[in-house]
């Protein structure tokens, strides 16, 4: 396998403000979660507590406190959070129904709906013309995904390119690597598939993405096309 043409990667200072960003994201949510921590602890403790030593109606109080506390930690780290998420939402598109027109909305709230986005995409094309009116076209593609959502994301692993009939003239797929947030490059070394369908293709496991992780992916595929072919992007990177 070649080298990446974009240089070695993943960009280190590119990885170093996602990281900053993760770390002032998880600062707001830590009071939240140390708090759902304590109120489990004290009121495991206070269940305890009032069985063991405790008689009569303190005990019961006591008891009933412990259960409160337990019971409160475990919806605010459940129940409340789904309901936030789906608030939020929901008030978006409410507010953005209100003030679009309505041949705008369908679109915004199908905008809305999306889960991951791909924020940072270069494509480079280099067409050669190798006579009898063929030319190779090599595509080179360096994107990232970004899961935008409050919740893990499965993204699939999946780079093709396609077969257009030339005699002798079959697509190849020289490189396909990707890194998942600040974690080390995943290359594909095997043997690309061959598909009835007139396509190669890499096909790895899906990845799952935490919320705001982000997936880069460099590939790099070949196709030979005759001279008057529309030239459009076929390789899917997702």
């Amino acid at each position: 396998m070649e080298t990446p043409a974009f240089g070695e990667w993943p960009l280190c200072e590119d990885y170093q403000m996602e990281g900053s960003a993760e770390k002032g994201r998880f600062r707001e949510l830590l009071p939240l979660y140390v708090a759902m921590v304590a109120s489990v602890l004290i009121g495991i403790g206070a269940i305890y507590f009032s069985s063991q030593w405790l008689q009569g109606v303190l005990k019961e109080c006591v008891r009933d406190v412990g259960i409160a506390l337990v019971t409160a930690a475990v919806l605010g780290g459940t129940v409340h959070i789904w309901l936030e998420t789906n608030i939020v939402r929901d008030v978006f598109r409410a507010a953005v129904g209100h003030i679009l027109p309505p041949e705008l909305r369908d679109e915004v709230h199908w905008i809305s709906s999306f889960k991951c986005l791909t924020y940072k995409c270069t494509c480079t094309l280099d067409i050669e013309d190798i006579g009898d009116g063929i030319v190779k076209v090599t595509e080179e593609v360096d994107s990232e995904l970004k899961n935008i959502t409050t919740k893990n994301q499965k993204i699939k692993r999946l780079f093709t390119k396609d077969d257009w009939g030339i005699p002798g003239k079959r697509a190849e797929i020289q490189y396909y690597e990707y890194v998942v947030g600040s974690g080390s490059p995943v290359k594909f070394d095997g043997i690309p598939e061959r598909r009835r369908d007139m396509t190669v293709q890499v096909h790895m496991p899906d990845v799952c993405l935490r919320p705001g992780e982000t997936v880069r992916t460099f590939a790099r595929g070949i196709e030979f096309r005759r001279v008057n072919d529309v030239l459009k992007r076929s390789g899917f990177i997702q």
